[in-house]
């Protein structure tokens, strides 16, 4: 669906986007074969958790010895992001709006390592949880 919509230039009536179309075949797929989880409603209470940043596991992260074997898929990754946000300032530029790019990627690698910060505290409340932190 997604390639079709991309690649074939299929439209939808109504210009529904091709990616919300296969999100919504694919869920009603799901369902109809019995790959989308069944069964009885939680019983536990639905509140509202927001994310709490834990700065001291991410400099805990940073500075471990273990973070050093990780350098090799951080690095690409890290040049990755950057080339990209440079793509995308570049393709806004072409289509007639004009970002300054200093601000536009220090923004995204402020974004980036907020979102870490807010990681960080997931997954060390998982593994406290399950008793191996």
């Amino acid at each position: 669906m997604i390639l079709l919509v991309y690649f074939g230039r299929l439209r939808f009536r109504g210009n529904i986007p091709g990616g919300l179309v296969a999100i919504v075949l694919g869920a009603l797929l799901a369902w109809l074969i019995g790959l989308a989880p069944v069964g009885d409603r939680p019983d536990n209470d639905l509140n509202l958790y927001l994310p709490i940043p834990v700065l001291g596991d991410l400099f805990e992260v940073l500075t471990s010895e273990h973070s050093l074997t990780y350098l090799s898929v951080i690095i690409p990754m890290g040049l990755f992001n950057l080339i990209g946000s440079l793509q995308n300032i570049e393709s806004a530029e072409a289509a007639g709006d004009s970002y300054s790019t200093r601000s536009s990627l220090a923004v995204n690698g402020i974004g980036t390592l907020a979102a870490r910060a807010f990681i960080c505290y997931l997954r060390s409340s998982r593994i406290a949880k399950m008793g191996l932190h």
